[in-house]
Order: structure tokens, then sequence, then C-alpha cells
């Protein structure tokens, strides 16, 4: 199975959604499944897979911060209030996520040293963040660092 996760205005705000895929190319949520659609713009989701469910992350525009939900195979979201990720100051924008076999890793984009750095944290499968003031992965040394990318 795959699973897609995306932006979606339907409500006037954005809103994050996912459909899972089957092998076929069947689409088993036609109408999506909400993750996500608290007040304000929630953007740029990510996901990956841990054999069992699925962690999608994203950012929240009111708070600037990022949050995350497990989803089950069955497209169950099973943290519908949302795990908080990264509460840190400034902002934490652009995530993306690997499965290491243990662990989630969730990396961002994050703005608390008043430019744009490449920061990290870990999420088990139950979904607890191991590491939860994050831990920094790379000084953009520049105004910005952007665009992280993390591949299991």
């Amino acid at each position: 199975m795959f699973f897609v996760t995306w932006q979606d205005q339907r409500g006037g705000l954005a809103d994050i959604y996912a459909a899972r895929v089957g092998q076929e190319g069947n689409v088993l949520d036609p109408a999506g499944i909400p993750i996500s659609t608290l007040p304000d713009h929630q953007l740029e989701p990510a996901a990956s897979y841990d054999g069992e469910n699925f962690l999608v992350s994203w950012g929240d525009l009111a708070s600037s911060d990022l949050f995350g939900a497990r989803v089950d195979g069955d497209g169950i979201v099973l943290d519908a209030a949302g795990i908080p990720i990264s509460s840190a100051a400034g902002e934490q924008a652009a995530p993306d996520i690997a499965f290491d076999g243990e662990n989630y890793l969730v990396v961002w984009e994050d703005t608390r040293g008043g430019q744009s750095d490449i920061y990290g944290a870990r999420v088990s499968r139950e979904g607890t963040v191991l590491d939860p003031d994050g831990f920094l992965i790379s000084m953009s040394g520049a105004p910005a660092a952007a665009a992280p990318a993390a591949a299991d």
C-alpha cells in the first residue's frame, strides 16, 4: 500500500489530508483522510511508514510549530489532537521523515537561532517525541538552510 499526504484548502484554509493507495493504483480513500483541520493553515506535510502505522508531520502557521500524527493501516488517525514535535522559539517548517526500523526521524527547517537551520527529533512508534528540544543537524552559516530530506 502507498500513502499520500497533501495540503487541502477545501475548507478555505490549508489542512492536512492523506489517502491510501492500493498496489494496483486504486485509491482507498477517495475523499481523503483528514489528518489536521485545526484553525489557520497547516502546511507542507511529510510521511513515513514503520510497517504498521504511518507518521505524518506538518508545520502549523498559527503557532509556527511542528506537529505529527500517526495513522494506522486502516486509515484511522491515532493522534487526533496532534503530537507536538517541536514548539521551540522561531518557526519550524518543511518537515521530512524517515524510519530506521525502531524510531522515526523528523527533520525540519528551524529559525530558533535567528536564521534557518536544520533540526531533527526522533519519534517512537508509540508517538513519543524522544528529543523534545530537537537537535541541531546543520547550522546554515548563511541566511537560510532549507528543504531538508531524510531517507530510511
